[in-house]
């Protein structure tokens, strides 16, 4: 043992700098530490501070972690929803929750293998904690497994759990496992982390988090908001908003500029952004181009205008079909500033953690908010570095932008701080209310849940002579006609119900008793 002044820790072992020279000595175990010494250094290694004060927590960070606990302490056996705008510190959130809570065994869900690696990156170093002082330095830091690929046997599944407190997996990753090891592993952890949640109601994530009932769920997102509407199917415990973090200092403002061109916009867009780059590279600044098109085949058609544009800066392509060297490759240069500018399609919005990244050229235009304010986050938030300024976006002003349902976003004079702001919380509090309204439902029996509903724009309106409620009856006048009717489902304060009838018809096109046709009407009944 050499004594000196705790640096750090890793791997339970603790970095210590000598006295008497300036060298860094390993003292310790550098081995494996059993879970229960990992869960003890835990204890009371956390500290809270003052938010957004040295050494501690951001204020959105502290609010997600007391819901967390909050969340555990009610015994709510509903997963929950922590809603934090990219950027706000979500990823520490994590960290911080599993450390304040003493997790045991935690499986964490992400939706790419870029993401599982960062993510399990994260949960090995345990971020920024440590550093900051936010955990104590001599609390052990956790073993973490990415699960890369499938895990045929039972056997193996245990000796993952045995090694490892943190398994950062993809859908696809336990999708590939055996049925019995995959069993093995879900039912071995304690805890489960959905980040980017809005995923969650797919179907090949829906097959994990169903194996979690009773235990503890939390679903990480910046986007409660689907597209096609669809529930997340947790209950929201905590939401930081967008206006609240633009208000707080974490979010830069957006310079935007509209491309309006009849002809060659590509061309506009690519050069407008070049300009701007060569500009914040005079002001010293170490910015970083992504030029975002829509499909694999307009990557090819952008690439050769980049580098017509701006052979200095040698552009780079990625996208999901090249292969994994191939993405190293572009990301390294990325990183290394071999290339100052990356054309991809949706490769670096979710989980990807670059804040140079501060010019957008968006050549092919969204047509919704939710990917939108992921890949915005990303140019505009904050971070610690002097040598970063101002995002800027680029994109075309055309006839397919008009009609996009973002059209305000795409004006030429469009603000986008305010628009962004304002339009996430109009959708934030849409889902909300759908979600409570999805809630609000009991069955009496085993019935659909309201959520998976979607009526169709064809239906038969009925106005009830009576000014008496009593959706019980309903069922009834169906039954009397010898179908086979759902369990009744009530909610929205009592004042909505609805059931399935089903009936077995004969076909008009054969007189066999075996050949039938299943029909399945939704009945909704409002008072």
């Amino acid at each position: 043992m050499v004594s000196g002044s705790v640096e750090r820790v890793r791997d339970g072992a603790v970095l210590l700098l000598t006295e008497h020279a300036q060298e860094l000595v390993w003292s310790g175990s550098a081995g494996l530490t059993e879970p229960e010494e990992l869960l003890e250094s835990w204890r009371g290694a956390f500290h809270f501070g003052d938010p957004d004060g040295e050494g501690a927590l951001r204020s959105p960070q502290v609010g997600a972690v007391h819901a967390a606990v909050g969340h555990f302490l009610s015994s709510n056996d509903e997963p929950g929803l922590i809603v934090m705008p990219t950027g706000t510190g979500k990823t520490e959130s994590m960290l911080a929750i599993a450390v304040h809570e003493r997790v045991a065994h935690l499986l964490v869900l992400v939706p790419t293998a870029a993401l599982r690696q960062q993510i399990a990156t994260k949960f090995l170093t345990l971020g920024i904690l440590q550093r900051e002082g936010i955990v104590n330095p001599l609390a052990l830091r956790p073993a973490v497994a990415e699960l890369a690929r499938g895990i045929s046997s039972v056997e193996d599944a245990r000796a993952l759990l045995a090694a490892a407190q943190v398994v950062v997996a993809t859908p696809d990753s336990l999708r590939a496992c055996s049925a019995e090891a995959k069993e093995v592993l879900l039912e071995g952890c304690s805890h489960l982390f959905v980040d980017e949640a809005h995923h969650a109601p797919a179907a090949t994530w829906q097959a994990a988090i169903s194996h979690f009932p009773g235990r503890r769920v939390l679903l990480f997102t910046a986007t409660p908001h689907r597209r096609d509407k669809q529930d997340l199917r947790g209950r929201q415990i905590y939401r930081y908003s967008l206006a609240a973090a633009q208000r707080a200092g974490y979010y830069r403002e957006i310079a935007y500029s509209a491309i309006v061109s009849l002809n060659d916009a590509d061309r506009l867009i690519a050069t407008a952004a070049v300009e701007r780059l060569r500009r914040d590279r005079q002001s010293g600044f170490d910015h970083l181009i992504m030029a975002r098109v829509g499909s694999v085949a307009r990557t090819a058609q952008i690439l050769p205008l980049y580098e017509q544009i701006a052979p200095d800066f040698a552009p780079v392509v990625i996208h999901s079909q090249l292969g994994v060297k191939a993405k190293r490759a572009a990301l390294e240069a990325l990183r290394s500033r071999t290339s100052r500018i990356i054309i991809c399609v949706d490769m670096l919005g979710e989980g990807f953690d670059m804040p140079q990244l501060k010019i957008a050229a968006l050549h092919d235009s969204r047509k919704s908010l939710s990917p939108l304010i992921q890949l915005v986050g990303r140019f505009t938030r904050t971070a610690q570095d002097s040598d970063l300024g101002t995002a800027s976006v680029f994109a075309a002003r055309d006839a397919q932008s008009a009609m996009s349902p973002l059209s305000d976003l795409y004006r030429e004079d469009a603000d986008w701080n305010a628009i962004m702001r304002d339009e996430s919380e109009r959708l934030t509090i849409e889902a909300e209310r759908t979600a409570e309204f999805d809630r609000s439902f009991r069955a009496a029996g085993e019935a659909l849940p309201t959520s998976t509903l979607r009526p169709t724009v064809s239906a038969i309106a009925f106005l009830a002579s009576s000014n008496s409620w009593d959706p019980t009856a309903g069922p009834s006048v169906f039954e009397a006609a010898n179908a086979e009717v759902s369990a009744l489902t009530v909610g929205h304060e009592g004042n909505v119900a609805w059931f399935v009838v089903s009936r077995l018809d004969a076909v008009p096109w054969s007189s066999s008793a075996q050949m039938e046709d299943a029909t399945h009407e939704l009945v909704v009944m409002r008072f």
